[in-house]
């Protein structure tokens, strides 16, 4: 019996690509067939949101008081350098929170209180300059100088020349801010024309504000010696009442919402009340939400065959993950996003979303807090996310608050200057 072989060589009838990127298919009863199986001719209103209306209310930031946000005494928490009990102040507008927050109080300590002093008093005596007032300049000088703190011997002869020189020639900026306005323009009334007056007022009003600003009414600490942390409180004037937010516990660096607690306890009122807030309402457009990898929404599209969602593994504990790979493969296609833009250094919440569709309908949709809350016949909840601990949800307050913190969007920290070591004598129980 003869045995051999054929050559098979393929032959190319056409150079057009056509053909294939057509993907023709035989039999397109077959595809009808199970289009209809996976229920895609199953008919409802398939309406889509074409806008959404909102209403809100934010709250500016009103007070801020050093020290845990409880009743004052020695068992508050305070601490050999805490301020249980602080008087709240004013709120520093347009000063970062980690600045506010960590703030040394004046008057300071050595010479770089004395520098701090120096600076705010030359900005007052420049304004006075430029202004014709060099008479007022003199004699805030005189009536307020500033005394040559005590130096170490490390600072050497010509350091110390410095600051008896700014000593000398500058203005005592933190007694001139604590002393009353009235008693300020008594000082400098004798040198100054009675026409003077009201500029020399007016100057003098501007320049507090601006230290106002800066922080140098900060008269408590906020820093813990025993704790080795930081303890504040910021009070908020809502509609439905005052919101106290305590940041009992912060150890430096970098605040946001997460370092913050809503108090319940009545002694850590800043004695705010209630104030009107105005209702902002506002329309836009929503906008599906888009992923890398995110599944096709047809049934015939090809996806992205590096994403494989079927390999997705997920452990009992692992209730984020999980949230995660539900919401990418069930409902991707169903979720919009609608960006609401809130002002820094406020507490905000939504009293209301209405959702308009393609169709001209209108859905009003309540917080999931809200929901789940009565749905629980007003019993606690026992799933939240992305909320502050300690707010609570009812008619009065629909939604839960929103707080966008005026912090630093970076910091640059410098080498550790001390170190502390804890260590525990088991014997003497110490």
């Amino acid at each position: 019996m003869a045995t051999g072989w054929d050559r098979l060589e393929s032959m190319v009838r056409t150079v057009e690509l056509t053909g294939g990127l057509e993907a023709r298919i035989a039999d397109p009863l077959w595809m009808l067939a199970r289009q209809w199986q996976v229920g895609e001719f199953r008919g409802d209103d398939a309406a889509q949101p074409a806008a959404i209306r909102f209403r809100g209310r934010s709250a500016p930031l009103a007070t801020f008081r050093a020290g845990p946000a409880g009743p004052a005494g020695p068992d508050a928490g305070g601490g050999t350098g805490g301020s249980a009990g602080a008087q709240p102040v004013p709120f520093p507008a347009g000063r970062p929170l980690e600045a506010v927050a960590e703030a040394t109080p004046e008057p300071g300590f050595g010479s770089a209180q004395l520098h701090a002093s120096v600076q705010a008093g030359r900005r007052l005596a420049r304004l006075l300059r430029e202004a014709g007032l060099g008479a007022a300049e003199r004699a805030l000088r005189a009536r307020f100088p500033l005394a040559t703190p005590a130096v170490g011997v490390e600072v050497g002869s010509a350091g110390r020349a410095a600051v008896e020189l700014l000593a000398r020639w500058g203005i005592d900026a933190t007694s001139l801010a604590r002393t009353p306005a009235e008693t300020v323009l008594g000082a400098v009334r004798p040198v100054v024309a009675a026409a003077d007056l009201p500029r020399m007022r007016g100057i003098l009003a501007a320049w507090l504000r601006w230290y106002a600003a800066r922080g140098g009414f900060v008269q408590e600490q906020t820093w813990d010696g025993e704790r080795l942390e930081y303890a504040f409180s910021l009070g908020v004037r809502a509609s439905a009442g005052e919101v106290v937010l305590s940041a009992p516990e912060h150890a430096g660096d970098h605040l946001d919402w997460y370092s913050f607690d809503v108090a319940t306890d009545p002694a850590a009122s800043h004695g705010l009340g209630a104030g009107p807030v105005p209702t902002r309402t506002k329309a836009a457009v929503p906008a599906p939400v888009r992923y890398a990898g995110m599944p096709a929404q047809r049934w015939w599209e090809f996806e992205d065959r590096s994403v494989d969602f079927g390999a997705i593994e997920a452990g009992p504990a692992d209730l984020a993950r999980l949230l995660v790979a539900e919401f990418a493969t069930s409902y991707g296609r169903d979720w919009f996003v609608v960006p609401v833009t809130v002002p820094v250094g406020s507490l905000t919440e939504l009293s209301g979303v209405e959702v308009i569709d393609t169709f001209g309908g209108l859905t009003p949709v309540s917080s999931t807090a809200k929901a789940d809350l009565d749905r629980t016949g007003g019993a606690d909840r026992a799933w939240r996310l992305f909320e502050l601990t300690g707010d609570q949800i009812g008619e009065r307050h629909p939604s839960p608050w929103l707080f966008v913190p005026p912090s630093l969007a970076s910091t640059l920290e410098g080498p550790a200057l001390e170190r502390v070591g804890l260590t525990r004598d088991e014997a003497a129980n110490l």
